[in-house]
């Protein structure tokens, strides 16, 4: 995989372009220099029901252009992802029409995340339209997909978005994922789960999806190695793992 976004000349920009590298993730991007501003960080308050407030400062992330779009290793990828994050600034904004369009153009799959509930609350109109002219695959939960579809049912949610894209997940919590196919919906059960801290919940299950559909899986398999893969970030404080998963993906996907 390839990442593309923006660090600082610094000790975190350092750290996290080193930890994706060691992943496995190329990151060619080059440090800005710190008088354009700090890496971003963020502070995420656990409390003892597993949920998490995040405190963000978004540092040279929010200076993201068009320009850092590398066309090139786009075009050598069968899926470009991207977050509804980017929306809060009209710089990272046109970065992200700029990724989807490219992928439009060099026949890359553009897989899309709300990302966000208040993002759905300031954005739904632009997020509808950004659906409908570039999106395969939408990534959301299950209050972000009530408040964009204005509906309470989320098998009447999973209805409104099929009338967008082809492919759709809506995560819910522990009863796993609503997913849409080709205007067929079908619900994947989640994993029993002791949930800790549910940072990274929604990334595992995204990631895990991804992973599985480039790699082979059927829709249905894939969803269900996202409902696993998060299953096991929330039972662990932080959004990372030890180790690689991918030997339990055989297991997990044939024991439904």
């Amino acid at each position: 995989g390839f990442y593309s976004g923006k660090v600082s000349r610094d000790t975190n920009g350092e750290f996290y372009r080193q930890d994706l590298l060691e992943a496995g993730i190329q990151f060619d991007v080059h440090p800005a220099e710190l008088s354009s501003g700090p890496t971003g960080t963020c502070v995420v308050l656990t409390t003892p029901d597993a949920e998490r407030t995040m405190c963000t400062h978004l540092g040279v992330s929010t200076t993201l252009a068009p320009t850092d779009i590398d066309v090139e290793r786009l075009s050598q990828c069968k899926y470009s992802y991207v977050e509804g994050y980017l929306w809060t600034g009209d710089g990272t904004r046109k970065a992200c029409i700029e990724a989807m369009e490219q992928s439009k153009l060099k026949g890359v799959k553009s897989a899309f995340t709300f990302s966000d509930f208040f993002l759905v609350e300031n954005f739904a109109d632009d997020f509808r339209q950004l659906i409908t002219d570039y999106c395969d695959v939408v990534f959301c939960n299950a209050e972000e997909a009530r408040h964009f579809c204005g509906l309470e049912s989320l098998s009447d949610c999973a209805g409104k978005i099929s009338e967008l894209v082809d492919t759709a997940f809506i995560t819910d919590g522990s009863n796993g994922c609503l997913v849409v196919e080709n205007k067929t919906i079908f619900q994947v059960p989640g994993f029993p789960a002791k949930a800790v801290d549910t940072v990274g919940a929604g990334d595992a299950f995204a990631g895990g999806v991804l992973f599985g559909i480039t790699n082979g899986l059927t829709t249905k398999q894939a969803a269900r190695w996202g409902n696993y893969f998060a299953s096991k970030v929330v039972q662990t404080h932080g959004p990372r793992l030890e180790g690689s998963q991918a030997e339990s993906v055989k297991e997990v996907v044939s024991s439904d």
